[in-house]
């Protein structure tokens, strides 16, 4: 038996069709109930009926689909569906619908803030020109921020990211840049949906499955949301090998152990030597 998604409303289960590999959900599907959805569904992974893209099936309605588009009445530039033919706008709607779709959560996660706050961490470097340049990827976290860096960069290339408060940054007049020089070459900062390289092709799904969560919690305070996604992304990467083995961290009776070791070394190596 295949494996079926859980969902709650048709945008769960519009999700959960693309996860499986379904390319296209007619809007007739849509209108069901779960327990005939579920049953669609099944029928439509154990191959008992066949869904094409609505574009590859029929490539003359596509052509006609353009001449029409090129016809329409528009409204402030916008394609009124009003003067479209029957099935063109309703082939016309549904793609608009699947393309707010995919926007709508994807949005709610930024990757840069639009301007500088006061009581965010922010990575800095100097620029081409040798002035102190501010990346605008902001964090309320000082401790999740190296995180993050930590996770991708490593511990030897996290010695050259430099952090600094917002409020800190406007008083010294710090300049906004795009890169930050680390192991002397210029990188852009990593993304904040920070996966590992066995997640890192699926990007764009998970961003839409976090944004979604994150669009739930309407009464979390900014840094409680932040906290919460930061959360998010830590439970997607567990378990991952690239995860475990970077943020291990090495715990302080080992390096105490190590350095006991070696002196004991030493002064061994210093008798042998002047018997």
């Amino acid at each position: 038996m295949p494996r079926v998604y859980r969902f709650k409303n048709a945008d769960d289960f519009e999700e959960s069709c693309y996860r499986l590999g379904i390319p296209w959900v007619p809007p007739q599907v849509i209108k069901l109930n779960r327990k005939m959805k579920q049953e669609w569904q099944r029928k439509v992974l154990c191959g008992k009926i066949k869904v094409h893209k609505y574009r590859e099936r029929n490539k003359r309605f596509l052509d006609r689909y353009r001449e029409c588009l090129k016809e329409a009445t528009r409204i402030n530039g916008v394609v009124d569906p009003d003067s479209l033919p029957p099935d063109v706008r309703a082939y016309f709607l549904e793609k608009k619908r699947r393309r707010e779709y995919h926007r709508r959560f994807g949005k709610v996660i930024k990757e840069r803030d639009i301007k500088i706050y006061l009581h965010k961490w922010y990575p800095w470097s100097y620029n081409y020109k040798g002035e102190p340049a501010v990346v605008l990827q902001g964090f309320y976290s000082l401790k999740a921020a190296r995180k993050r860096f930590l996770t991708y960069y490593g511990r030897e290339n996290l010695k050259a990211v430099h952090w600094i408060k917002g409020k800190t940054a406007l008083e010294k007049k710090f300049v906004i840049g795009q890169s930050l020089l680390i192991a002397g070459k210029r990188k852009k900062p990593i993304s904040k949906i920070l996966l590992t390289e066995v997640y890192r092709n699926s990007k764009s799904s998970a961003q839409r499955e976090l944004g979604k969560r994150i669009a739930r919690k309407k009464r979390l305070g900014s840094q409680q949301k932040e906290k919460y996604f930061l959360n998010l992304v830590d439970k997607f990467n567990y378990g991952t090998k690239e995860y475990r083995t970077v943020l291990k961290p090495i715990p302080e009776k080992l390096i105490k152990l190590s350095k006991a070791k070696e002196i004991e070394s030493k002064r061994k190596k210093a008798l042998y030597e002047e018997e």
